[in-house]
Parts: C-alpha cells; sequence; structure tokens
C-alpha cells in the first residue's frame, strides 16, 4: 500500500513537472514569435521609409503656345499689306521658366518689299513663382525696313510682380543690363551697354469677354545718353471660342540712332486672330 502511494506521488510530480515546462516553452515561443513580429514590422516600416526618400518628388511642368496671324491692307493711293506672325511658348518646370518668341513680319508699300522682319528672344526665368524673380535673356534681330543686317543683345536681370496670384490680373515690370550689338547695313556699328526697364500686364475683363496686354521697353545707353530705344505694344483680344480670339494691336517704337535716309518712329495699327493652347 505504502508503494502504491509513493508511486501515485512520483506520477502526480512528474505530470506538474511537465506542465510547467510546457507552459514554459509556450511562454518562450510567445516572447520569442512577439519579437520576431517587432523586428519584421520594424524593418518593413524602414522599407517605406526608404521608398519614401528615394521616390523622386515629381514636378509640377506646364506648357502654353500661343499663335497669332495680324496684318492690315490699304488700297488706293497708296497699296499697302503688312503681315505678322507671331509664335508664344513657355514652359514652367519647377523652379524655372523658358519661354521663345519669334515674330516674322513682312510689308510691301505699291508693290514693292518694304519690311522683312525677324525678330525672337529666348528667355529663362529662376523662382518665377516668387514675387521678386531672377531672369536672363537673348534676342536676335533682323530688319529691312530699318536696315539693320543683325542685332545681338544678351542681359540679366530682376524682376518684380505687382499683382500675383490672381487668375484675372497679371502686372510686373524687371530691370536688366543687357550688352547690345547692332550691325547696319550701310552704317557704322554699335556696340553698347543699356539699362533695359520692361513693363507688362494682362487682364481679364468683364467675366473673360474682353483680354487686354501690354507690353513696353525703355532702354538708354549706360555709355552714350543720345542713344536710346524704346517700344511699347497694346492688344485688346475677344475671345471667339475657347481657344480662338480676335485681335487688334496698336505698336510704337522708337530708336535716336537710325541708318541713312531711315526714321526714328515707327507706329502701326494691325488686326488678326490668335491661337492659344
Amino acid at each position: 500500500m505504502k508503494k502504491l502511494f509513493l508511486l501515485i506521488c512520483i506520477l502526480s510530480i512528474s505530470i506538474s513537472s511537465i506542465k510547467a515546462q510546457t507552459n514554459d516553452e509556450k511562454r518562450i515561443d510567445s516572447l520569442a514569435n512577439l519579437k520576431a513580429k517587432r523586428i519584421v514590422d520594424s524593418t518593413l516600416k524602414a522599407i517605406e521609409e526608404s521608398k519614401k526618400k528615394s521616390t523622386p518628388i515629381p514636378r509640377s511642368q506646364k506648357f502654353n503656345l500661343k499663335i497669332t496671324a495680324d496684318g492690315t491692307i490699304n488700297d488706293g493711293n497708296v497699296q499697302r499689306q503688312i503681315f505678322i506672325s507671331r509664335l508664344n511658348t513657355s514652359l514652367s518646370e519647377g523652379i524655372f521658366w523658358f519661354s521663345m518668341n519669334p515674330v516674322f513680319t513682312y510689308g510691301e508699300t505699291n508693290k514693292r518689299v518694304q519690311e522683312r522682319e525677324f525678330f525672337t528672344d529666348i528667355s529663362s526665368t529662376i523662382f518665377y513663382q516668387k514675387r521678386v524673380y531672377g531672369l536672363g535673356f537673348g534676342v536676335i534681330e533682323k530688319s529691312n525696313l530699318r536696315a539693320i543686317e543683325i542685332r545681338d543683345l544678351i542681359g540679366a536681370g530682376v524682376g518684380i510682380r505687382f499683382i500675383k496670384d490672381n487668375p484675372n490680373a497679371e502686372l510686373s515690370t524687371s530691370v536688366a543690363v543687357i550688352y547690345e550689338k547692332t550691325n547696319f547695313i550701310d552704317k557704322e556699328d554699335i556696340q553698347t551697354m543699356r539699362l533695359s526697364v520692361r513693363l507688362r500686364g494682362n487682364y481679364n475683363v468683364f467675366k473673360n469677354r474682353l483680354k487686354l496686354s501690354h507690353l513696353s521697353f525703355f532702354q538708354p545707353s549706360l555709355t552714350d545718353r543720345k542713344n536710346l530705344r524704346w517700344n511699347g505694344i497694346a492688344t485688346v483680344e475677344i475671345p471667339f471660342s475657347k481657344r480662338i480670339n480676335i485681335r487688334a494691336s496698336i505698336e510704337n517704337s522708337y530708336e535716336s540712332i537710325v541708318a541713312p535716309n531711315r526714321k526714328n518712329n515707327d507706329f502701326r495699327t494691325t488686326f488678326g486672330i490668335s491661337f492659344t493652347k
């Protein structure tokens, strides 16, 4: 009887030990699983953060295109025709803004060619979204009317926006220093440094039923006070459709130094259409 009681006690102790060992193993497995889960979670989080850091931030990009065709036809005692085609392109990407604006002009008076002009400017702006921005530009010009074989300009400066973040109005000015080289057909060439002051504005009025714009330059020479140039153009556009506008423009330009038998001032009025994309 004593042996049976002793055997039962030994079995009870053995079973208790086995149960305790099993519980300890479960606790160890549970802790190991928890630790492994934390390691996996931290690894996944690190991978996600690495992806966010390595993924480039997308840049906003915008392309604008505007094509215009203007002209004037006079008949009678003086037969005069003038045609002007303009292409205005711009591309903004990040903090930069680029534009190119070629213009071709052809004109006849009494069936004789008087104007065969080509003008283009290429400009770049940095921090163009800001109120104060930097700019650099270059200009190439040829003019049969002014007897200019080739004119090159290059310059840089700063601009200021007077009206900013307004969908119906824009007004800005810029001040730059430019180098000019003008080769005349039958006159001594000119090389000079100029101060260039520009004023530009665009406005939508009457709930976008009318568009007004103006652009003017004042460019005195920094080395010769008698050498002065200025130019201004104002345009009125009436939308015909979403992309097509009917337009009228007046333009006036002045140069104090011109080729022989050429006038200092030119003024013209033109009518036409424009296409905007």
